[in-house]
């Protein structure tokens, strides 16, 4: 049987990656995660029912664990973990021959490129690549995700705000391109200022470049912080 179908969108690279694995049913208790996953998995109702009514539509991509007797799973966890709930003894397995890295390649490149990898959990896997593992540069990651480069530096430099603004990332109150305005702001405490401003005000990304500006030149103030007139400031930048 064939049932393996790459999303047209993902990255050329992932798919010459395993095109020369075989496509198997293996038994689900032979299957572990991964020692390290990119993300949490929660939320698993929604696919549980839709596979128990439609099946799996794609298989996950497994590779040979060091222990030689299962297999670990590279990209697909959340599939994995819907068919065992749902009482499914195996599962369509894509099964490669990937080393380390060439196993945490697919694993971002198809979280990122499906959009199922969080905002901050993206930027930790990029950062793992890059400077824990130093697997490449970011150059070569965002080639291999097909991203600019920008794109990847910013998502990387996330993790340097302070605790509460990450917070705000992972919560969903403040979203990504907002946070990344913030990544030029010198002080993490001018950070969690502007940070608190934006969610209190609703201040669109226009009005947070500006607001950084003001910040970089000196020309915003603590009381700018706290009263009106950082709204006098926005409602003159319009």
């Amino acid at each position: 049987k064939t049932y393996f179908a790459w999303c047209g969108k993902l990255h050329v690279f992932s798919a010459n990656v395993v095109s020369s694995g075989v496509i198997e049913e293996l038994p689900i208790s032979e299957i572990k995660l991964p020692i390290n996953p990119l993300r949490s998995f929660q939320e698993l109702d929604e696919l549980s029912i839709s596979i128990a009514q439609k099946g799996l539509l794609q298989p996950i991509i497994v590779r040979t664990a060091y222990d030689k007797s299962s297999y670990e799973i590279v990209a697909g966890c959340r599939r994995y973990l819907a068919c065992k709930r749902i009482g499914r003894r195996k599962i369509a397995c894509q099964i490669t021959n990937l080393d380390d890295k060439e196993a945490f390649e697919v694993s971002i490149i198809e979280n990122v490129q499906r959009k199922t990898l969080a905002v901050m959990d993206e930027a930790k896997a990029s950062k793992t690549y890059v400077s824990s593992y130093g697997w490449g540069g970011v150059s070569e990651l965002a080639a291999k995700l097909g991203k600019s480069m920008s794109y990847v530096t910013k998502r990387i430099m996330l993790l340097n705000l302070p605790k509460e603004v990450r917070d705000s990332i992972i919560e969903r109150t403040l979203s990504p391109s907002i946070a990344e305005e913030l990544i030029y702001v010198q002080k993490n405490e001018d950070k969690s200022k502007l940070a608190k401003l934006i969610l209190n005000r609703h201040l669109t990304i226009k009005n947070v470049r500006k607001l950084v500006m003001e910040i970089d030149n000196d020309k915003m103030t603590d009381t700018d912080f706290v009263t009106h007139n950082v709204q006098d400031k926005v409602r003159k930048q319009r």
